[in-house]
């Protein structure tokens, strides 16, 4: 019988210094000699995928920087209205102060929206549609987050408090995270002393206080809109306002999580023979975008003013500016979708001359 054994990771210690030392000046001189070849592979990619894709990735960044330009104007607009309630005598007490913490609220979460579509352009624009998905379902959260907050959580609404909930939700976290961190000596040893330790705690008890026991939770900040001791999950939250939606979070997890689903994702067939995906893609790039426009679109209309009126003037801008958004997102779509069409049919075309000539070769 023969004997066999694997074993992975590093070796180096098996190998004495000298074998290792020629090892890496040679390596070293290879690089050398091929640095200016290895420098232009994926660039001269990028080159093609610029050629192939580079109208729809144009109308892209037009979008986004229209809803920069949007959101911005959104922003000074709401300054000047809340500015105006505070100035007001015949406000309700607390109005122009509630409204301002909410509508800070809302802008945080549209600014997140914005910089996220921002990455799923820029990986899309390299040939990572599914590092792209990865970020899209960051933008699902976020609209569903914005979309809860705005329809329970406004100052009119029935919870007004999940604005203070959310806002604060994060400092519950600290207690636990400081001990973990005091545990694992990634830190130094006195940044976490026990009295620091034991003034997290004093205020984790503090916000259990004010908040109840469940406010622990993942979504705890969303407690008061379930039943007493209901645990809460990402999709019940999304079926509050979009149960469609639901679904793409699930979509999307793959994309994030080392499971089964996404060890298939990387499979792919290239000529006659399955391989993993390892590098950049000319395929694939129009879903991310598809998907990240929409959620784009669905943050922007709740955090960006359509009408003000101030005195029977009413302002319409927002609802120009939104419909301008709307409007460079389809042209980039239709550019994008566009563009995916002639790269498949380029693909399939020399899918077919390979097997043509792998035919011949067997004559």
């Amino acid at each position: 019988m023969t004997d066999r054994e694997l074993s992975f990771g590093s070796s180096e210690p098996e190998l004495d210094a000298e074998t290792v030392a020629s090892f890496l000046s040679k390596l070293d001189e290879l690089w050398d000699e091929d640095a200016s070849d290895q420098a232009n592979v994926l660039p001269l990619f990028r080159d093609r995928l610029r050629q192939d894709y580079g109208s729809a990735f144009d109308r892209l960044a037009r979008v986004h920087a229209a809803a920069v330009e949007a959101a911005s104007w959104g922003a000074t607009a709401m300054d000047v209205y809340i500015a105006g309630l505070y100035a007001d005598a015949s406000s309700e007490e607390g109005e122009a102060q509630r409204l301002d913490e909410y509508e800070w609220l809302m802008r945080g979460l549209g600014a997140r929206s914005l910089l996220a579509f921002a990455e799923v352009t820029w990986l899309t624009q390299g040939g990572y549609p599914n590092g792209a998905l990865a970020r899209v379902r960051t933008m699902h959260e976020l609209a569903i987050t914005a979309a809860v907050i705005a329809e329970h959580g406004n100052p009119d609404a029935a919870h007004p408090e999940l604005v203070q909930r959310f806002s604060r939700h994060r400092e519950v976290f600290y207690p636990d995270t400081a001990r973990k961190l005091a545990a694992s000596g990634a830190l130094e040893d006195d940044l976490f002393d026990a009295d620091t330790l034991d003034l997290l705690a004093q205020r984790e008890q503090e916000l259990i206080a004010e908040f109840g026991a469940e406010f622990r939770g993942a979504y705890g900040w969303a407690q008061p809109l379930f039943a007493p001791g209901e645990r809460i999950s990402f999709t019940k939250l999304a079926n509050l306002v979009e149960p469609k939606l639901a679904i793409l979070y699930s979509i999307t997890s793959s994309h994030v999580h080392a499971d089964s689903e996404g060890w298939h994702h990387g499979l792919i067939k290239f000529r006659d023979e399955d391989v993993f995906a390892a590098g950049p893609t000319n395929l694939g790039l129009a879903s991310p975008t598809s998907l990240a426009c929409r959620l784009l679109l669905a943050c922007l209309d709740l955090v960006i003013p359509a009408t003000i009126e101030v005195d029977e003037e009413k302002d319409t801008d927002g609802t120009l500016l939104l419909t301008g958004v709307r409007h460079l997102v389809e042209q980039a779509l239709a550019a994008m979708k566009a563009a995916e069409a002639a790269v498949k049919l380029r693909e399939e075309g020399l899918k077919t001359e390979a097997a043509g000539d792998q035919e011949g070769s067997h004559d």
